[in-house]
């Protein structure tokens, strides 16, 4: 088996406009042509590589849940491609777990194992499902011993408490939902905000600082406790 790098880092949440189906890894070329397809349609740039993300526990190659397009900067609406509906998956940041592959994709299994033997002998835990990021185009790199992805897996210590986990997902709701009034008050409309939001505030203002300090608290918890844990 080739021998592997593994790199343990910090990566941001990544938006992408994918096709999600069940069907055979081999669909995945014509589903990221036609992801980027249906983005210049849309006028959209670009934002990173392709990629693929695999969903089943237990891998089938003929026919398993997966999902592949491209990063985008900002959403779109769901749309339709001759690979079936393309539409928004966000792909959560934190730590992952990931080695680079150059050759064959028929030989990425090795770079799942080495992956994986890795994680569990450093005592983390598998907490997602696993990306597959495609750093070269197979139509300008003929020779398939050449390509090059990346494989990663969204990992944590295997000790991580749930609270830590909980706290992540308060403040990713709490900054979710800030965005969506920060976007809802182009709108104008006030009234409909507030109602939203719940809020008794007399102004919108009060109400996204009211907002932004739930963010900021949650922010302070999650610092501390990862504090706690240790590199």
């Amino acid at each position: 088996m080739k021998q592997y790098d593994v790199q343990v880092e910090e990566v941001r949440p990544v938006t992408a406009m994918m096709v999600r189906k069940v069907g055979a890894v081999r669909e995945a070329g014509p589903w990221v042509a036609a992801v980027m397809a249906y983005l210049a349609q849309q006028g959209r740039r670009l934002d990173g590589p392709p990629v693929a993300v695999y969903f089943d526990e237990e891998f089938d190659p003929e026919r398993t849940d997966f999902a592949a397009g491209w990063p985008v900067g900002q959403p779109l609406p769901r749309g339709d491609s001759p690979a079936g509906p393309v539409e928004v998956l966000t792909l959560p940041g934190g730590q992952v777990a990931w080695v680079k592959h150059v050759g064959p994709y028929g030989e990425l299994g090795d770079a799942y194992r080495a992956l994986l033997d890795h994680i569990k002998a450093s005592g983390l835990r598998v907490t997602g499902p696993p990306r597959e990021w495609y750093l070269t185009d197979p139509a300008s790199t003929p020779d398939p011993s050449q390509n090059v992805t990346r494989v990663e897996f969204p990992a944590v210590r295997a000790n991580a408490d749930q609270p830590v986990a909980g706290l992540i997902e308060r403040l990713e709701a709490a900054q979710r939902r800030l965005e969506q009034l920060v976007v809802e008050a182009g709108e104008r409309d006030l009234p409909g905000i507030r109602a939203k939001a719940g809020a008794k505030p007399r102004d919108l203002r009060a109400t996204l600082l009211r907002m932004e300090a739930h963010v900021r608290q949650h922010e302070r918890k999650l610092r501390r406790s990862l504090a706690h844990l240790g590199p």
